[in-house]
């Protein structure tokens, strides 16, 4: 902080440039600097055949991602409250099992379509067992954790999941 003063004891041509009157200087010019936001969680499903085949790309905005240290649990998932058409998916969750151990993964995918609050079972139920022919993998990249599924159901049903967390809840 510098300030000269005259004889006279007058401020001369140098103002006091304080911190805070650099801070608000700098905020002024958030609005024309150029800022990219942060990676929003993601969650992309192909379903190859079916009644439900399709290519689906999920809201962030109904996407969580948790990791449950005490349960050795991580989860992405996506709820959607208004869906009513069969076609729409209401929910889905991703589970890994024991995230933090090394190798294949074990853990359960469901995703279920139409009304969340009807009482009929998920459209789709599958558990990945260790040794199972269905692949299930987790990737940790500094604060980002990338879930992946390729596999099928038992009535043949090939599914494809991908779910990119960038905003993980810890607890």
């Amino acid at each position: 902080m510098e300030c000269s003063m005259s004889e006279t004891g007058t401020q001369t041509s140098r103002q006091w440039l304080t911190p805070s009157m650099v801070l608000v200087r700098g905020l002024l010019m958030l609005p024309w600097l150029s800022i990219s936001p942060a990676a929003a969680n993601s969650m992309d499903i192909v379903i190859a055949n079916g009644p439900q085949a399709g290519t689906y790309k999920l809201p962030a905005a109904n996407m969580i991602c948790m990791n449950v240290k005490a349960r050795k649990l991580f989860s992405a998932a996506y709820k959607d409250s208004t869906a009513q058409d069969a076609t729409v998916i209401s929910g889905t969750g991703v589970n890994v099992f024991n995230p933090d151990e090394a190798g294949p993964k074990r853990g359960e995918i469901t995703i279920r379509f139409g009304d969340p609050d009807e009482k009929r079972p998920a459209a789709y139920n599958i558990s990945i067992a260790r040794d199972s022919k269905n692949l299930l993998t987790m990737k940790k990249s500094g604060k980002v954790a990338e879930v992946a599924f390729d596999g099928q159901t038992k009535t043949g049903a090939k599914l494809r999941v991908l779910a990119t967390c960038t905003e993980i809840e810890e607890f």
